[in-house]
């Protein structure tokens, strides 16, 4: 199984599972991995409020990325686990560390 074309027929058999490390994988192959993890996100996906991330980063001190998440996690009424001390400090209502 150490070459690319055992690769490409191991993965369709075994469609929950994922090419192990040091597998060459082929541009085709990571297409339609890309492919099946998009499938999979269909429904899950959220939109930002990016004004209110970018106020949270004014604010915080936190980039944008990360306000991103706290953005999310407030609007959802969820907590934020994270081990970022930078996201935990100025966001003790929504951030809890893991």
């Amino acid at each position: 199984m150490g070459c690319a074309g055992s690769v490409a027929e191991w993965i369709p058999q075994h469609p929950g599972l994922v090419c192990p490390a040091g597998w060459p994988l082929a541009l085709d192959l990571a297409c339609r991995i890309q492919g099946r993890a998009e499938d999979l996100m269909t429904g899950n996906e959220y939109e930002v409020d990016s004004k209110q991330a970018l106020m949270l980063a004014r604010d915080s001190g936190c980039s944008a990325y990360d306000c991103e998440y706290v953005s999310l996690a407030f609007t959802l009424g969820l907590r934020l686990v994270t081990q970022d001390q930078r996201v935990l400090r100025p966001f003790p209502d929504v951030a809890v560390a893991l």
